[in-house]
């Protein structure tokens, strides 16, 4: 899970003092402008497809 945990990371944004949303970790990067949206679509892809694979891994090995 820290696979999906170090994507996930890149759309934790909380909403800072001056009203604009910022990421949690990096601070530097204002959420859903610029390079952001990249960055956040490519994490949520990223992440979809990992769960899909674990899901029809776990699915093989799956014993009834």
């Amino acid at each position: 899970f820290k696979m999906v945990e170090a994507f996930t990371s890149m759309i934790d944004c909380h909403k800072g003092e001056d009203g604009h949303y910022a990421n949690v970790y990096f601070h530097s990067f204002s959420c859903w402008t610029g390079q952001h949206i990249i960055h956040a679509t490519f994490a949520l892809v990223v992440s979809f497809i990992f769960i899909i694979i674990s899901i029809v891994v776990a699915l093989t090995y799956y014993d009834s």
